[in-house]
Parts: C-alpha cells; sequence; structure tokens
C-alpha cells in the first residue's frame, strides 16, 4: 500500500526527476574531462573543478572547443 501511494506521488515523481538530470550532467562532466583529456592531455586541477561546477550548456560548449584555451574561457578561467 505504501509503495503503490509512494509510486503516484508528486514527491517520488520529482525524486526519479532530479535523479535523471544529476545523471545527464554527471554524464556530461564525464565527457567533457574524457575530450579534453583525448585532445590536450592530463587536466589541471583548476580545469577540473571548473568541468565539476558548470552547467549542462558550458559543459556542451567544453565539448565542442577547438583549443584548450577556449575550453578554459567557456569555463570562465581565462
Amino acid at each position: 500500500m505504501v509503495n503503490e501511494l509512494w509510486q503516484y506521488s508528486s514527491v517520488a515523481q520529482a525524486l526519479k526527476e532530479e535523479g535523471r538530470d544529476e545523471g545527464r550532467i554527471e554524464e556530461a562532466r564525464r565527457m567533457a574531462r574524457v575530450s579534453l583529456e583525448k585532445r590536450f592531455g592530463l587536466l589541471s586541477d583548476e580545469v577540473l573543478a571548473a568541468i565539476q561546477n558548470a552547467d549542462e550548456a558550458t559543459l556542451e560548449e567544453v565539448v565542442g572547443s577547438r583549443t584548450l584555451e577556449e575550453a578554459r574561457m567557456y569555463l570562465g578561467l581565462s
């Protein structure tokens, strides 16, 4: 009974959505790290921290960066 109520609860639905959003941004962070490391080598702690704090739109820009300097600019590190 409690499980059925929880399943249809707006709180439960919000938590599911939040979990999906968090999973999506974590994957975007991973892709940004991998993309930059493959092209430019090991990243500084400063860049890694900025990636960890970046929002999804910023991470999309970072992945498309042509240079490390451009990625740093998108991350607010220029």
